[in-house]
């Protein structure tokens, strides 16, 4: 007589499944955790430059102002003969590269809420409430 027994434990194997199904559920969540923190820390920093970049731009306004002004005094200065020249071209100048620094500033400030709006992953709305 020879008779052999098996005996199949398919709980064992089901337990062994369900620690690691677990454990990989655990896992995922600690990575999602992570990348929101990342996510997070990114966006925080472009708000950020966005933030600095609008100052700089307010800056730049300013800058324009004042050699727009300083312009006029020197064209009536140089009106009235009591400047030369060169003081005037200085002052156009100066006028020329403060558009010009202002214009940078714009790109500025749109070039980072463009990596804002790639950072949160959708279109900022205008302030008129459009989409871009």
């Amino acid at each position: 007589v020879g008779a052999e027994l098996v005996w199949e434990l398919p709980a064992a194997s089901s337990v062994g499944q369900v620690r690691r199904a677990r454990a990989e559920r655990e896992q995922a969540r600690a990575q999602l955790g992570f990348l929101r923190a990342q996510i997070e820390r990114e966006v925080r920093g472009v708000y950020r430059s966005v933030h600095v970049a609008q100052v700089r731009l307010a800056a730049r306004v300013r800058a324009v102002e004042l050699a727009l002004e300083r312009r006029r005094i020197a064209q009536l200065h140089y009106g009235e003969l009591m400047t030369t020249t060169t003081e005037l071209l200085a002052a156009r100048t100066a006028l020329a590269q403060a558009r010009l620094g202002r214009i940078e500033a714009q790109r500025d400030v749109r070039v980072r809420l463009a990596q804002l709006e790639l950072a949160i992953g959708g279109a900022l709305e205008k302030e008129t409430g459009e989409q871009n």
